[in-house]
């Protein structure tokens, strides 16, 4: 934030002395205004609760109790919540990638794989929900495509309907 503030200064200062005075009394007026609407954007949270992807399942299963079931999506990040998916079948709600989805906003669970032509091929598993505010849920889950999709069909079979 400091930085983008000192560059903005120098953009104003350097604007003033070249283009004039009147020129560069527009361009802080516009900042302010870019500002103020990306600060309302930031408040505006959505109906997902949203949690630090750093948060370990261990203080999940605290908050909330035992979850029915683990699906693990990255191996590695197994006790965190960036690799692991939290389903409470019981109270009606998954914890993925670090929101708390009810599973009757599942519409769909695919793997999809994400490769370009110059990059190798790596999965991800997009979750659809019926919630405009949090429309499509992606996490990574390597690069093995028979994981990715036994991933997506452990969390498809808690899909409502």
């Amino acid at each position: 934030m400091k930085r983008t503030a000192i560059l903005s200064a120098v953009a104003i200062l350097a604007l003033a002395l070249f283009a004039g005075l009147a020129f560069a009394l527009i361009i802080p007026v516009l900042l302010l205004a870019y500002y103020l609407l990306h600060l309302k954007e930031r408040k505006e949270s959505p109906d997902a609760e949203r949690m630090d992807m750093l948060t370990t399942v261990d203080e999940m299963t605290a908050k909330y109790g035992n979850p029915d079931e683990v699906i693990v999506t990255n191996a590695v990040l197994a006790n965190e919540l960036g690799g692991a998916i939290l389903v409470y079948q019981q109270q009606g709600f998954m914890i993925a990638a670090g929101a708390k989805i009810p599973l009757s906003d599942i519409e769909s669970v695919v793997a999809k794989n994400m490769a370009t032509p110059y990059t190798v091929a790596e999965y991800q598993v997009i979750i659809t929900c019926s919630n405009k505010d949090y429309r499509y849920i992606r996490f990574n889950v390597g690069y093995d495509e028979e994981w990715a999709a036994q991933v997506a069909a452990d969390i498809d079979k808690y899909r409502a309907g």
